[in-house]
C-alpha cells in the first residue's frame, strides 16, 4: 500500500481531489481524438521493463517509405490529468501528412506518483522507440518531440538533458539505447519551475489577465508533482526545469507561447530561448510569442500549426 504524502500538513490525495473538482466536469471528460481512419497503428505498447509500465501508441503515415521520421507527443494537463489519445493528439497527427510516424505517450501523472518517475517514463519511451525502430519502421536518427503545456516541459527536458545520468532511469529498460532527440517543439511549457510564481505575478500585472492557476501553494500543480512545495525541494525543481540543463549541444528548438497565456507566463519561453541562443547559437532556436493567443487555445494553434509544419520540414 502506498504511503500517504503530506504537503504542508495536508494529504496529497485530498489536494488532488480538490484541484480536480475546480475544473468543469466536461473539461475532464475522456474525449478521444479520431484515429479510426489511420490504417497502420500500434496501440497500447508498454515501453518500460516494469509491471506497471505506461504505454504508447504509434501511428504510421499512409504514404511514403520506411523508415519514417518520428514525432513523439506528450500531452498537457498540469502533470495531473490527460491521456495519450485525448483530443490534443489531433494536432501532432497532422504531421503524418508530411510523412512522419506520430507516437503518443502516456506518462505517470502526479495523482499516481511523484517526480522523477515521469521523467524516467519519457526517457525510457525514447529508448524503447530506438530499440524497436526496425520493427515499426521508424528512423531512429530523426526523433523529434512535441508537447503542450506540461508536455512542453517534458519535450524541452528531453532536448536539454542529454547525458544527464540521474534523469535517465536506466532500470526502466533498453539501457543500451540513447534517449537523445534531434529536435524539440515546446508549446507553452513551463521551463523554470522556481520562477513560475513571480513571473506569473508580473505577467498578471502587465496584461491584466486572470490567472487560471496559482503557484507556490500546497495544491499547486508543481507541489503535487514533487509531493512538496517547490521552494522546499529546490534541487528537484531545478533538475526538472529544462532551462537548468541548456548547453551548447542542444538540438534545434521551436518554442511557441501565447502572449495572453493565463496558465504559464510567456517569460518562461522567452528566457529558455534566450539561453539556448546564448549557449548554442541563434540557429538552434526559433521562438514565437503570439500576440493574441492564450494558453494553447484556438487562436494559438491557428498560427502554431503552420510554424510546426515549417519546423518539421527540416527533418524530411
Amino acid at each position: 500500500m502506498k504511503q500517504e504524502i503530506y504537503i504542508c500538513g495536508k494529504k496529497k490525495s485530498e489536494l488532488v481531489k480538490g484541484i480536480l473538482a475546480n475544473f468543469p466536469p466536461d473539461f475532464l471528460e475522456d474525449v478521444n481524438a479520431n484515429i479510426s481512419d489511420i490504417k497502420t497503428k500500434h496501440l497500447d505498447l508498454p515501453y518500460c521493463d516494469l509491471p506497471d509500465s505506461k504505454t504508447l501508441d504509434i501511428y504510421l503515415p499512409d504514404q511514403g517509405e520506411k523508415p519514417f521520421p518520428v514525432l513523439v507527443f506528450f500531452f498537457g494537463g498540469g502533470f495531473l490529468f490527460g491521456d495519450k489519445r485525448g483530443t490534443q493528439l489531433e494536432i501532432p497527427l497532422l504531421a503524418r501528412e508530411l510523412g512522419f510516424a506520430v507516437v503518443s505517450v502516456n506518462y505517470t501523472l502526479s495523482s499516481e506518483g511523484e517526480y522523477p518517475r515521469l521523467v524516467y517514463d519519457v526517457k525510457s519511451s525514447i529508448r524503447y522507440l530506438r530499440a524497436n525502430a526496425e520493427q515499426y519502421g521508424l528512423d531512429s536518427k530523426k526523433i523529434i518531440t512535441i508537447g503542450f503545456s506540461a508536455g512542453g516541459t517534458l519535450s524541452a527536458l528531453l532536448g536539454t538533458t542529454s547525458g544527464v545520468k540521474e534523469l535517465e532511469g536506466l532500470s526502466f529498460g533498453n539501457s543500451d539505447y540513447s534517449s537523445d532527440v534531434q529536435g524539440v517543439i515546446d508549446f507553452c511549457g513551463p521551463t523554470n519551475i522556481l520562477a513560475m510564481k513571480d513571473e506569473m505575478s508580473e505577467h498578471v500585472l502587465k496584461t491584466g489577465i486572470s490567472p487560471s492557476l496559482s503557484y507556490g501553494e500546497p495544491d499547486s500543480v508543481e507541489s503535487l508533482l514533487f509531493g512538496a512545495l517547490a521552494s522546499d525541494v529546490p534541487e528537484k525543481a531545478k533538475a526538472f526545469s529544462p532551462i537548468t540543463h541548456v548547453n551548447s549541444n542542444v538540438p534545434q528548438f521551436l518554442i511557441i507561447h501565447g502572449a495572453q497565456d493565463d496558465t504559464v507566463p510567456p517569460q518562461q519561453s522567452i528566457e529558455l530561448a534566450e539561453l539556448i541562443e546564448e549557449k548554442a547559437g541563434k540557429d538552434k532556436v526559433e521562438c514565437h510569442i503570439l500576440e493574441d493567443a492564450g494558453h494553447c487555445d484556438e487562436e494559438f494553434f491557428k498560427d502554431a500549426v503552420p510554424l510546426m509544419f515549417n519546423f518539421l520540414n527540416k527533418y524530411i
